[in-house]
């Protein structure tokens, strides 16, 4: 009985780790985004619009922002899978 008992702890604090390993993925990727963001550039033709998110143009150009930022959150995202 006791052995069920331990293995069940056991497997509750598996969860429990793999609980925190994803909260913290979570808080990386927002801070991940949030540097992004901060790195666009501001839009000088319309003021009143603070950024300019480019959807346009594939590698090798690198135009594509919203590429750049797939990239960076699958990047991050393999870095907690090992």
């Amino acid at each position: 009985m006791c052995y069920t008992t331990f293995s069940v702890g056991l497997k509750d604090m598996e969860k429990i780790q793999q609980m925190k390993n994803l909260e913290e993925l979570k808080e990386q990727i927002q801070e991940d985004i949030m540097t992004w963001h901060d790195g666009l550039e501001s839009n000088h033709a319309y003021p009143y619009l603070e950024k300019i998110i480019s959807d346009h143009g594939h590698e090798p150009n690198a135009w594509n922002d919203m590429d750049k930022l797939c990239d960076i959150v699958i990047q991050r995202i393999n870095e907690y899978k090992i």
